[in-house]
């Protein structure tokens, strides 16, 4: 085996250096008979077989990606090859994607050399990069005579070597990028906090569902309910990307330590956390929330719900069946928010939707035809097993004409306004409901 990899080792480096001056991604031999030939040998299964992903700093470079493109590749080649030994061997997939053998076994950083290095390639690039930013991913077996990989958790270097690191990278001439986003900072430095809005439970008479979002900390008026602007128009920039993908990520921390504490003392709620569009449209986000998921105890996750809100319409069914399909590993359900009734119902369940979302706007509160067609909809939900859930009902004459429809789920200032803390959940009946 080892005489079989000195033969790819020796041709492939010849070949890669003759196209140094071109277009540094192409693949430069049948990469997939190679990976076939790695797949059935064992180095696999000793940890040294590694797939470098450069998706993150191509989604955040966008459209000066073509300009700094085959520096990119050239750097993470060159530096790459002065770090791993003379019968290693690097190649890469396509522009994105780089794999490196390690041959050797017994090389015990063999995730740390390539960590290190792309981090230092992200800093160079986009000015800052933090550790969950680093996508790698290890070779972890085979199925059809392709590789299988598994993402890989990065640590840096202690702080003292990333400072010394970050003044050498500095020194010299880079583009300053803005970062993505910062690292979650400590709660009590968090202007926001968490707000929680009951969910009824129409066909079961329970509220047994919280809706989260966030406010601006302290904003209550006299009678302690909820003011000001929530959710992300409560940001300081409501359209700042990263600021918006933090703030998702801010909610999924502090939701999950709320629970640990609640459940503790025996107490039992579901809450439906939203995630917006720009958290997780691409592998790299989607991959960024993830590993945050993991964090959710197994326990709670039974509790859970992702409401998915800002998704265009026409997105692609294979991505959002991907999105659905990696987020159900953490919770009970996925749904989706619609600002107007969908038309394709079973789009929604080919993507393993399990429950629709509406709000309904002061424009449509005045349309004779909104309520046919939502017991339309309603119908459809239930041939497709699908929940259907409307928010917005903030006085009794709506709650009245939506007593009779086929929902599964209403919420709005009839069934409770957001306040600062869930409650346990409890029965309420249609009479309890009208008389409160």
């Amino acid at each position: 085996m080892k005489g079989i990899l000195d033969f790819f080792s020796g041709k492939f480096t010849n070949v890669f250096s003759a196209v140094t001056r071109k277009k540094h991604y192409t693949p430069t031999f049948d990469i997939q008979n190679f990976e076939k030939l790695i797949a059935v040998s064992e180095l696999f299964q000793s940890g040294q077989v590694y797939l470098i992903s450069l998706q993150f700093i191509h989604d955040e470079l966008g459209s000066r990606w073509i300009n700094h493109r085959d520096e990119i590749v050239s750097l993470l080649s060159t530096r790459i090859k002065n770090n791993i030994g003379e019968d290693d061997i690097f190649c890469s997939r396509s522009e994105i994607d780089h794999l490196v053998v390690f041959t050797d076994h017994s090389k015990p950083d063999a995730k740390q050399i390539c960590g290190d290095i792309l981090k230092q390639i992200t800093i160079k690039y986009l000015g800052k990069s933090y550790d969950h930013n680093i996508i790698l991913r290890l070779a972890i077996g085979r199925r059809n005579g392709k590789l299988l990989f598994k993402d890989v958790a990065y640590s840096s270097k202690t702080e003292n070597e990333l400072i010394e690191e970050q003044q050498r990278i500095a020194s010299e001439v880079t583009p300053k990028l803005e970062a993505f986003a910062s690292p979650i900072k400590a709660k009590k430095k968090r202007p926001y906090e968490l707000i929680y809005k009951p969910i009824w439970d129409k066909k079961n008479n329970v509220v047994s569902t919280f809706m989260v979002s966030i406010r601006k900390t302290g904003k209550q008026d006299i009678n302690d309910q909820v003011t000001g602007p929530i959710g992300h128009n409560a940001l300081k920039n409501p359209f700042c990307l990263a600021s918006m993908i933090e703030l998702d990520q801010f909610m999924l921390d502090e939701i999950i330590e709320m629970m640990q504490d609640f459940f503790k003392n025996n107490f039992r709620a579901m809450f439906s956390i939203p995630l917006n569009y720009k958290t997780l449209f691409n592998l790299t986000r989607l991959h960024n929330f993830l590993i945050r998921c993991q964090s959710i105890p197994i326990p709670l996750r039974k509790y859970i719900t992702f409401s998915l809100a800002g998704f265009p319409e026409g997105f692609p069914e294979a991505r959002m069946h991907e999105i659905i399909t990696s987020l159900l590993t953490f919770c009970r359900d996925v749904t989706i928010v619609c600002d107007k009734i969908p038309t394709d119902v079973g789009y929604f369940k080919a993507c393993g939707i399990k429950g629709i979302c509406l709000n309904i706007t002061e424009r449509e509160r005045t349309s004779n035809a909104y309520l046919g067609k939502i017991q339309k909809l309603a119908i459809e939900c239930t041939r497709e097993n699908i929940n259907l859930s409307l928010d917005g009902i903030d006085n009794f004459e709506e709650l009245m004409v939506m007593k009779e429809t086929e929902l599964n789920f209403i919420s709005g200032n009839t069934i409770g306004r957001y306040d600062d803390a869930p409650h346990h959940i409890k029965p309420l009946n249609w009479d309890d409901l009208v008389k409160h």
